[in-house]
């Protein structure tokens, strides 16, 4: 869109089912209407999710 948004602004748009495919859902949700969390079920998907981004070229590899 060319200008940066806050997490309210797309959060809305989230949809659980966006992320569980046949073998199970990958995020839980916790908290009540309007201050919902999510957190990954398999701790192991987080670094495998984040391995996939800088593979694909959605997140920036960081410089060492």
């Amino acid at each position: 869109m060319g200008k940066p948004y806050d997490i309210p602004a797309y959060s809305r748009h989230l949809n659980l089912n966006d992320f569980s495919d046949t073998r199970g859902p990958v995020l839980q949700k916790t908290g009540s209407p309007r201050r919902y969390r999510f957190r990954f079920i398999n701790p192991m998907m987080q670094p495998f999710v984040l391995m996939r981004g800088r593979d694909k070229g959605l997140l920036p590899r960081k410089e060492r």
